[in-house]
């Protein structure tokens, strides 16, 4: 049984949880929801904050809300002071949007949140991982043309097994390791196939320029 999520101001993890929320409900975050066309936007703020809490703390979306509805500190910390949604209502809204505009909310964050560095060569670290989505393929079959619907895909990790969902790739500033891009590609395709892909992408969205330097592992120079 998983304990009470029990807020403490002088706590780092909740100090640390704040000051996301801040950036999470900024004026300039609202106008990055509405330039990617999210309808609704105080329930995208609500969803965003509860699905980042359940993940922050390793809970599920379930037990999250269970504890803003008894919890005012929570409640509090969240800054969601209307209805608590259910679970089955987040799913639903979240659902609306695809990966795509998630993925362009987020770097646009990104980029709002981390000063672009203005020195004449950086540094970049790539890595990825691959995500399970929440498909409880054992007990309900998924047909091939749901997951195309869903832009899913089956894929196969050492780590995973074979498992329906995405592969991650976040791009770090080496000096300050926090994150400039994110990348989501379907399934899980071999790291040596991803690299040219994410250099183009990269040098699309004026991240990284001449000189710079891009750290890869060897799996990304590798053949399959």
């Amino acid at each position: 049984m998983l304990p009470s999520l029990n807020v403490s101001i002088k706590d780092p993890k909740y100090q640390l949880l704040s000051k996301i929320f801040k950036y999470i409900d900024s004026k300039n975050s609202i106008r990055i929801y509405a330039r990617n066309g999210i309808k609704n936007i105080k329930m995208m703020i609500k969803s965003i904050k509860i699905i980042f809490t359940g993940l922050y703390f390793n809970y599920p979306l379930s037990k999250v809300i269970d504890e803003l509805n008894r919890n005012d500190q929570l409640r509090k910390l969240l800054t969601i002071d209307s209805e608590i949604p259910t679970s089955s209502q987040v799913f639903e809204y979240v659902t609306r949007y695809s990966g795509i505009q998630f993925c362009n909310i987020v770097n646009s964050l990104l980029k709002y949140i981390n000063k672009p560095n203005r020195k004449v060569k950086n540094t970049y670290i790539v890595d990825a991982t691959p995500v399970e989505c929440d498909i409880n393929h054992i007990k309900q079959y998924i047909t091939t043309e749901k997951l195309e619907e869903l832009n899913l895909k089956w894929g196969y990790s050492t780590t995973k097994g074979n498992f329906i969902g995405f592969k991650v790739t976040v791009v770090l500033d080496e000096e300050t390791l926090c994150p400039v891009s994110i990348l989501i590609h379907s399934g899980a395709p071999h790291d040596s196939k991803l690299f040219e892909p994410i250099l183009k992408e990269l040098k699309r969205r004026r991240i990284i320029k001449n000189r710079d330097i891009i750290l890869f592992d060897r799996g990304y120079c590798a053949t399959r």
